[in-house]
């Protein structure tokens, strides 16, 4: 499961758009679009988390994160 216990909808608001700002910085910036989409998935968005996957796959293929969280969220989303 991607749920965190303790994690409130303004934590991870705060997350996202922190993340957000950090790739309009820099939009190579893979580890962003993963971190973005833990917490999406924490949202249950995951269509949009599955999209930040596949972005930081696009940008870093050797970014074994990226596929966990991608993982992670396909099997939430049968939940």
């Amino acid at each position: 499961r991607l749920a965190e216990p303790g994690w409130d909808e303004a934590r991870q608001a705060a997350v996202v758009r922190d993340c957000t700002r950090a790739i309009a910085l820099d939009p190579g910036f893979a580890a962003a679009y993963c971190l973005r989409a833990i917490q999406l998935a924490f949202a249950r968005r995951g269509a949009e988390a599955l999209a930040d996957c596949d972005r930081a796959i696009a940008l870093a293929p050797d970014l074994t994160a990226a596929y966990r969280i991608r993982a992670g969220v396909h099997v939430q989303q049968e939940d």
